[in-house]
This record gives C-alpha cells, sequence and structure tokens, in this order.
C-alpha cells in the first residue's frame, strides 16, 4: 500500500506541485485576511462593476495568443519554443488592436452595464494585452520547470492587488480603486515572471521568420480547435456576472463575484497549479508509452479525494463563514455559493486534466463539448428573462447543466487517456 502511494505521488509529479502550491496558499491567505476589510471599504455594486472588468478581460485572453501559448510547453525543441514565443507575441499585439472596435460594439448588447463603467471600461485593453503577456511567460517558465521562480510571482501579485485595494479604498476611488489595483497587479507579475526569459534572450536574437512561419503551421491546431474550446468554457463562466447585471442589478453581480472569488480558491491553489503539472507530466507519458493513462488515474484519485474533503467541507460551512469574515451582509455571498458547490466540484476535478485533449490530439471533439457550456448559457438566460426567474433558480439550472458537461468531459477524457 505504501508503495503504491509513493508511486502516485512520484508520477503525479506532486513535488512541483507543491511548490507552486505554497506561492498560491500565500497568496491566498492574503487574500483572505484582506477580503474583510476591502468588503467593509467597497459596496456590493461597486465590486460588481469590478466583475464586469474582470469577466470581460478573462474571457478575452485566450484569445489574444490564440492558444498558441500552449505549445511552448509542448514543443520539442527549445528552438521551436523560442519561434513559438515570437509568434505569439506578434499575434498579441495584432490582436489587441483588434480589440478596440470590438469593445466599442459592446455597448450594443450589454447597455446597462457599459453605461455604469462608462470609459473606464476600455481599461479593459491593458489588461488583457497583459494576461496575454503573462500566459506567455507563464508556459515558458512551466516548460523549465521554474516553479518556485512562478510561485514567488503569485504571492507577490496578490499582496500588491489586495493592498492596493485597501489604499484605494481608503482614498474613497470606488470601483476605480479597484480596477487600477488589478493593472498595477498585472504589471508587477509582468516584471517578475520575465525574469527568466530576460537572462535567456540571446537565445531570440537570431530566429529566422520562417521559422515562425513553420511553427504557426505546425501547430494550426491550436487557433482551430483550443482556442475555440477554451473560449467557450471560459465565456460560460465569465458571462454569468454580466448576465446577472443584466437580468437583476450590479448589486446581485457584487454578491455573486464575491461568492465566487471564495468559491474557486481551491480551484486556483491547487487545480490550475495541477493543470500545469499534469499538462508536462502527460505528455512525457505520452511520448515514452503511446498513452496516458497512469498519469491520469494517479491524478483521478488525489483530486477525486481532495475535492470530497474540500467540497463536503464548505457546503456546511459557507454561509456561516461568509457571515463571520465579510459581513452579515454578505451572507447572500454564501448563498449562492452553496447553489453551485455540487458542480464547482466536478470542475474542480475536471478542469485539472483539461490539457489531455491537447495531448490526445482530441481538440475538436473537446471542442464540441464545450460548446454545451455556451448553449446552455445562453437558454438559461433567455429562459431566466422571459420567465422572470429569480436569481436563486437561474443559478441552480447553471448547476445542474454544467454539472452534466462536466461528467461528460471527464469521461470522454479517461477513454481517451487509454489510448495510443
Amino acid at each position: 500500500m505504501k508503495s503504491k502511494v509513493l508511486k502516485i505521488f512520484k508520477v503525479s509529479g506532486m513535488r512541483q506541485i507543491i511548490t507552486l502550491g505554497t506561492g498560491v496558499l500565500m497568496a491566498q491567505i492574503i487574500t483572505i485576511l484582506t477580503q474583510p476589510v476591502i468588503t467593509r471599504i467597497y459596496s456590493p455594486s461597486e465590486i460588481g462593476l469590478l466583475a464586469i472588468v474582470i469577466s470581460t478581460v478573462t474571457m478575452l485572453v485566450p484569445v489574444v495568443t490564440m492558444q498558441y501559448h500552449l505549445a511552448i510547453v509542448s514543443a520539442r525543441k527549445n528552438s521551436s519554443a523560442n519561434s513559438i514565443i515570437i509568434l505569439c507575441g506578434l499575434i498579441l499585439i495584432l490582436m489587441s488592436i483588434i480589440l478596440i472596435p470590438l469593445l466599442i460594439s459592446y455597448n450594443r448588447f450589454f447597455p446597462t452595464t457599459f453605461s455604469l463603467i462608462g470609459n473606464w471600461f476600455f481599461i479593459i485593453i491593458p489588461l488583457v494585452f497583459l494576461g496575454g503577456l503573462r500566459n506567455i511567460l507563464d508556459s515558458y517558465n512551466n516548460r523549465f520547470e521554474q516553479y518556485k521562480l512562478m510561485s514567488k510571482v503569485t504571492f507577490r501579485k496578490s499582496i500588491v492587488l489586495n493592498f492596493s485595494k485597501i489604499l484605494t479604498g481608503l482614498f474613497g476611488l470606488g470601483y476605480i480603486g479597484l480596477i487600477m489595483s488589478q493593472v498595477l497587479s498585472e504589471i508587477t507579475g509582468i516584471k517578475s515572471q520575465s525574469r527568466f526569459l530576460r537572462s535567456n534572450i540571446k537565445n531570440f536574437k537570431n530566429i529566422d521568420i520562417l521559422e515562425v512561419k513553420k511553427v504557426a503551421i505546425d501547430f494550426k491546431v491550436q487557433p482551430f480547435f483550443s482556442l475555440p474550446g477554451v473560449f467557450a468554457t471560459s465565456f460560460s463562466f465569465m458571462i454569468l456576472p454580466i448576465l446577472i447585471g443584466e437580468l437583476f442589478s450590479i448589486t446581485e453581480t457584487g454578491y455573486f463575484h464575491m461568492g465566487i472569488i471564495l468559491l474557486t480558491l481551491p480551484l486556483t491553489l491547487i487545480s490550475s497549479n495541477v493543470a500545469k503539472v499534469f499538462f508536462k507530466k502527460a505528455t512525457f507519458e505520452k511520448n515514452e508509452k503511446g498513452n496516458f493513462y497512469n498519469t491520469f488515474k494517479s491524478y483521478l484519485t488525489i483530486l477525486s479525494l481532495l475535492s470530497l474533503i474540500g467540497f463536503v467541507f464548505l457546503w456546511f460551512t459557507v454561509e456561516d463563514l461568509f457571515a463571520l469574515f465579510l459581513g452579515s451582509e454578505w451572507m447572500i455571498s454564501g448563498e449562492y455559493v452553496k447553489i453551485l458547490i455540487p458542480m464547482f466540484a466536478i470542475r474542480f476535478i475536471t478542469t485539472s486534466m483539461m490539457h489531455g485533449f491537447i495531448i490526445s490530439g482530441k481538440q475538436l471533439l473537446k471542442l464540441m463539448l464545450q460548446l454545451l457550456f455556451v448553449v446552455s448559457a445562453i437558454c438559461i438566460y433567455f429562459i431566466s428573462s422571459n420567465m422572470n426567474l429569480p436569481i436563486e433558480i437561474f443559478l441552480k439550472l447553471i448547476n445542474d447543466i454544467y454539472l452534466i458537461i462536466y461528467v461528460i468531459l471527464l469521461f470522454v477524457l479517461y477513454k481517451t487517456s487509454k489510448k495510443s
């Protein structure tokens, strides 16, 4: 039994996960400690306006590198990885420019939220650019296993983000202060995370444009299959605060956003870091054995156990925790969280291993399944709008339908992991 546990520990790359998780854990401790102050400085509506900006940025960030940044990790040669970085940089600049007319047209679709934020809405453009740059650097550091650096960056960003929110709040800057804190945090992260790449800048001086074109063709599966799928998943969740703002109120958006911030702590702490190491480990096993079933099985065991323990605890305590730490007004956020816990428990497991679709070359299948999220979100929005459903029923529908889709995705991942 002991040897089996040690084998799972080794295969799963738990040492790397712990290294990454340490920085994230410290970052989340800062977040937890500062949230009671932030929720007493800012109103739910101000946090709701921030949620609209963050949600839009999060939807767009996967698009601006067309998912080519993931190929930095999986490229067989370092020279190819360097060429992909140049490609990502060129795409990032072009896509950031294209965003300008797209954001102008946003007003047509969501006039309520756009009018509340005003011209500050266009801060989304630099935030999206910085987010794309962050993804490029993150993949580069992951390729060369710079996990200590990545861990430190996460911690530093959290300090800057949360304490600048408190500082700007004390000066009465409202939601503008919240937005500027987000920008400052991203800039801090980019400066730190680029350190390893800057130390190897000489490797990029002699890259031929023909090689850049070659890797764009070699990894064309990323924009054609991986990108739509990632965007579909991101859209299905990040559109929720915007839909809540349109269906109900910006105050309800604030309650929902705060709930999601704290509900996704386990996802940020474990799932995102597990995904990075899983991607590398599973890619290695696929190259060596022709499948990645052993890696998948090890991760499924660990993640299922963590999900069961963490989310069962949340189910029984979440409302009281919100009231205790954030103030009695924020118990509403706890109520919203409790509705979504079953779905997030399955999401926690599935999203950690979603890169398995890239490894197995099943991006088209992944895309078709992920589009179900988009269709579901749109259908639930129109049903809620036409029937004047309360927000609790809206969230219950989201929970039930999304949960079913995640179970399907997990089952398909299991099947594809066994195929050569």
